[in-house]
């Protein structure tokens, strides 16, 4: 891997910890819990890969990627495909807003607004996807979107009712 290559996948470790308000203790921790002891991921390691001094072994890699709680691709896709990335965590903000809008009925209005929000989103992702030419991706996109659009529309009929309602 080049230097240039090793410094972009360092980046994206750190960028994605941080997401997660991680130290790299944590992330190392985590990483070699989730490999079950195959590895022993050290903090100094760690600092050494997201600073672009040493490129992470496949093994790492695969468990830094599943501690994060992302796909191996998106922590090795090459900058061309950051859509893919972004797409990713796009997808897993929706998961997240569908669970809290049925954990709490009471905050649902501010979900939707999110969900809405998110549904804009994925269009102007869809349409960075197509002008790119990643076929695959605004495929995936366009799919989720439908899945946005029917989620929202009980949520839409709803609102309507109650706030046309009397009571």
């Amino acid at each position: 891997m080049s230097g240039n290559a090793r410094e972009r996948l360092g980046q994206r470790i750190r960028d994605e910890r941080e997401r997660l308000g991680w130290s790299q203790e944590r992330l190392a921790k985590e990483a070699t819990d989730a490999s079950g002891g195959q590895i022993k991921l050290a903090r100094s390691t760690l600092a050494r890969q997201e600073a672009g001094e040493r490129e992470p072994g496949v093994l790492e890699a695969v468990y830094i990627a599943q501690a994060l709680g992302i796909a191996l691709t998106a922590l090795v896709a090459p900058d061309d495909d950051d859509v893919t990335v972004r797409a990713q965590h796009l997808l897993r903000d929706r998961s997240g807003v569908l669970q809290a809008l049925e954990a709490a009925h009471q905050d649902r209005f501010m979900q939707q607004a999110r969900l809405a929000v998110i549904a804009e989103q994925a269009k102007a992702l869809i349409a960075e996807a197509e002008r790119r030419g990643l076929p695959r991706v605004a495929e995936q996109l366009t799919r989720e979107l439908s899945r946005i659009d029917e989620e929202l529309s009980p949520f839409e009929l709803s609102r309507i009712d109650e706030e046309t309602s009397p009571f």
